[in-house]
Order: C-alpha cells, then structure tokens, then sequence
C-alpha cells in the first residue's frame, strides 16, 4: 500500500489509517494531485508541486488527528484541484479530443501550465508557462529549460469555469512550428475534466512518493 499504517507516525497520518472514508478521500487527493503531475514530468514545475503538497500536508497536522477537521481539509483541497475555490477558478485538468491535455496548478497568484499532446497527435507538444490573471483572461509566458530563457508567450481565455480556448493566430503558429513540430498544434477548445480520473492517469506513484517524504521521520512523541 502507498501508506504504511503499521506503525504510528502522526496524528494526520494516524486518523487516515485508522478511518476508511478519510482513506478514500485521501487517495483521491492524491490521484488527483498525481494526474496534474502527469504534465510535469520533465520540468521543474514537477517539484514545485510536489512541495506544495507536502506544505498543504504538513498544514493539515492543525486538525490534531480530528476526523471532521481533515475531511474538511480533503474536500477543500480536491475542490482547489477541480477548480470549485473561488480563488482559484480555472485549476484543474482541461482535455481536448484528438489533441492532447492541460492542467492549471495554482502557485500563489499564478498558474503553473502544462501541456502535452503527446499521446494524442503525431506531433508532440510539451509547453510549460507561467500563467498571470489579466482581467478575465490569463496571459502565459512560457519558459525554454533547454535555451534558459523566456521565449513565447500566449493568451488562454476562459470561457466559463470549465473551459479554456487557446486561440490559433499568426504569433502563435510560429510557436507552434518551434515547439510541436512542422503540423504540430496546441490550440484549441480545452474543456474540463473532473480530478481523479484515469484518463489523466492515476496518482499511486505520487501517493508513494509524497508519504515517503511526508512521514519517512516519524516525529518524537
């Protein structure tokens, strides 16, 4: 299992063993978490992420091991995730049929962006870019990791709270010509999926790897 509920760890650790909904809620955080990770894979935005949730885990030791405490915090967190936080409208995984996948990760005031039309099309696509809120639209500029440098950046527009379109334009067919091949593309009508799902792949690996960082020392008692 991706918890290890032999031993006592902390009290978070310790009402999720010893409570089967929280473990369920648990999980779904995680698998949730772990599909957004799925678009990060290569780039430094993967531990980004990665540390804000094990912060966000560390936070939930307030509930002193209280079962209605960290339900709560589970159904705020996978709300965060889905978008559902009025903060944070647009997070969340976004899918467009025939083309690829998007997540939105919030980081503070921004939107970590992650792109891949890797499984989806001939010509693949990685974009990673940081998203600031303009107005009703969110302007991402995305970072080269192979040339250190700012290179392009783009407009997505939220069409509602469930979908996303990355308009096809002159500027943005030169970014797509450098970056997703001669007939690659990432534009288009992004429309939400709700987290967990296994179209995104499942988080058990992310599981594995947060509780492995999050309660490898137990504390002193």
């Amino acid at each position: 299992g991706w918890l290890d509920c032999k031993s006592k760890v902390s009290p978070t650790h310790d009402a999720i063993c010893a409570d089967k909904n929280l473990m369920k809620m648990y999980r779904k955080v995680m698998d949730a978490t772990g599909s957004v990770l799925t678009l990060f894979l290569t780039n430094d935005m993967y531990e980004m992420i990665e540390m804000n949730t094990i912060a966000w885990l560390s936070s939930c030791d307030d509930c002193e091991g209280s079962a209605g405490c960290l339900e709560n915090e589970f159904k705020k967190r996978l709300a965060m995730l889905n978008g559902r936080n009025p903060d944070y409208p647009l997070a969340g995984t976004f899918y467009v049929k025939h083309l690829g996948r998007m997540a939105l990760y919030p980081i503070g005031d921004e939107y970590l962006v992650g792109i891949d039309t890797d499984f989806m099309t001939r010509w693949t696509c990685w974009i990673y870019a940081v998203g600031v809120r303009k107005g009703d639209k969110i302007f991402a500029t995305y970072y080269d990791y192979y040339n250190d440098e700012d290179t392009i950046s783009f407009w997505m527009i939220p069409k509602g709270s469930d979908i996303i379109v990355i308009e096809d334009n002159p500027k943005l067919w030169e970014v797509q010509k450098m970056y997703c091949g001669i007939n690659g593309l990432f534009s288009g009508k992004y429309v939400r999926v709700p987290m967990p799902n296994k179209k995104f792949n499942d988080g058990d690996d992310f599981c594995q790897i947060v509780d492995e960082i999050r309660f490898e020392d137990p504390p002193e008692h």
